[in-house]
């Protein structure tokens, strides 16, 4: 989750100051660096669903319940495919948003895909309890492994904890 989190604050830093940027190298078409923009900041900042999702289903993998990690993430396709025509056309009274509404469309159905996916492993998933005595926090472990890039157990004899 911790990581998941610190996933989601860089790309959302990069939607809020690095959108236009990246666009504007792709191409000098002024119409289609102010679609992209306006697609990778709403994408971006709003990223939090697609993060948490992809935690919450992989907790659901870890168990052995992939039924429910398929079911949440065709869940999140489905709403986007309903959603992306309303809302780039403006319909059933929606107003017409055309790029922006199909990132708005694509990010909503992450971010209900992930409060399903949190909900099934809050209320679907039978909890166990293990001895937290011997075991390394998770924390400290991994400010150890960060400056190498690879787990514990891949680190030089002399290095490892």
């Amino acid at each position: 989750m911790f990581l998941a989190g610190l996933s989601y604050l860089a790309f959302a830093l990069f939607g809020l100051v690095g959108a236009y940027a990246f666009m504007s190298v792709q191409t000098a078409d002024a119409q289609i660096v102010s679609y992209g923009a306006s697609y990778l900041q709403i994408c971006c900042i709003l990223s939090f669903g697609l993060f948490f999702q992809i935690v919450f289903e992989r907790l659901l993998q870890s168990i052995g319940r992939t039924l429910y990690t398929m079911c949440t993430q065709m869940l999140g396709a489905v709403i986007n495919i309903i959603l992306d025509p309303i809302m780039i056309f403006g319909l059933f009274g929606f107003p017409r948003m055309e790029v922006a509404g199909a990132a708005l469309a694509t990010v909503l159905g992450q971010i209900i895909a992930s409060v399903i996916a949190l909900l099934v492993n809050l209320f679907k998933t039978k909890r166990s309890t293990c001895p937290s005595a011997g075991i390394p926090r998770p924390v400290k472990l991994s400010r150890k492994s960060m400056p190498w890039g690879c787990p514990p157990s891949l680190w030089p004899p002399s290095a490892r904890p």
